[in-house]
């Protein structure tokens, strides 16, 4: 589009698929995102990669969307605490892992309820929320959920890239 003299663009196909960007840098008090953004640390098929925290770049890495059935989509797979079950998790913390999407019901530690800014897992009644850990590098895990949203690093920003070039 031609805006007085201007060309603006999206560089990216990000306009139907946005990013979840992270809480990390930006201002709780404002309720606004940082500028880094969820993405699979490992590229190509779906399968235990594991999810992690990179600038964002409108890469089909860091393409998001929530679904009818909880699941968060990232890139061509889902989110998924890592060796869930009905009790992994509750004395350490599980790295979120990029998995296949579910035809039906996610697996168990696939769903998540959005609460606020927090997503919380189906593991243990939703006490457990996507955590950004930045003691284990830039690894994305489940940690207890802290109340009233008030920890950046457990507030997620659905948001859309959209890169502005001046001809």
């Amino acid at each position: 589009m031609a805006v007085g003299g201007y060309l603006l663009y999206n560089a990216s196909h990000a306009s139907t698929q946005p990013e979840l960007k992270s809480g990390i840098g930006g201002s709780i008090t404002k309720d606004t995102p940082g500028t880094e953004c969820l993405e699979w640390a490992v590229r190509g098929n779906a399968g235990n990669n594991i999810a992690t925290l990179n600038p964002c770049s409108g890469t089909y890495y860091q393409d998001y969307a929530y679904l009818s059935n909880g699941e968060v989509a990232l890139g061509n797979g889902c989110l998924v605490e890592q060796g869930a079950s009905r009790t992994a998790g509750v004395n350490t913390p599980a790295n979120v892992t990029v998995d296949a999407c579910s035809t039906g019901a996610p697996p168990y530690g696939g769903a998540w309820t959005k609460a606020g800014a927090q997503f919380h897992s189906n593991h243990d009644g939703s006490s457990w929320c996507l955590t950004y850990d930045s003691s284990r590098g830039d690894l994305i895990d489940i940690r207890k959920c802290q109340a009233g949203n008030a920890n950046a690093d457990q507030r997620w920003f659905p948001a859309t890239y959209y890169p502005i070039q001046v001809l």
